[in-house]
């Protein structure tokens, strides 16, 4: 796969922390996604990204970010959150679909010594 950029500002390494939300819904983008993370990043930086499981898409993620980044996955990250989410389940069962809807939160590092280069 090849990479082209065409701004004039490199991105390479500029990012300390980066932030996604709802981003994995389409697999056949993980790869552009995963190496975009990866150049952006510092070194010492992480990547925070909130998204439901949907069908096995975050798994399919977090399959080929393990050959990247050290990888966190973390159900019960905030209990307000955690709570609201419990009461839909609950409450809301004909409309609330915990694998659509839940956001996971997965926090990524990089793996030493996997820096791609631009």
């Amino acid at each position: 796969m090849q990479h082209t950029y065409t701004s004039k500002r490199s991105c390479h390494q500029m990012f300390e922390v980066t932030v996604a939300c709802f981003s994995l819904f389409f697999t056949d983008c993980h790869e552009d996604l995963l190496h975009t993370m990866q150049v952006i990043l510092k070194d010492e930086g992480e990547i925070v990204i909130f998204a439901p499981r949907r069908s096995g898409t975050l798994s399919a993620f977090v399959s080929k970010a393990k050959a990247l980044f050290q990888v966190e996955l973390i159900e019960h990250y905030d209990d307000s959150v955690w709570e609201h989410q419990q009461q839909a389940q609950q409450n809301l069962p004909a409309i609330y679909e915990q694998d659509i809807h839940y956001p996971i939160k997965l926090n990524l590092r990089k793996l030493y010594g996997r820096t791609e280069k631009t």
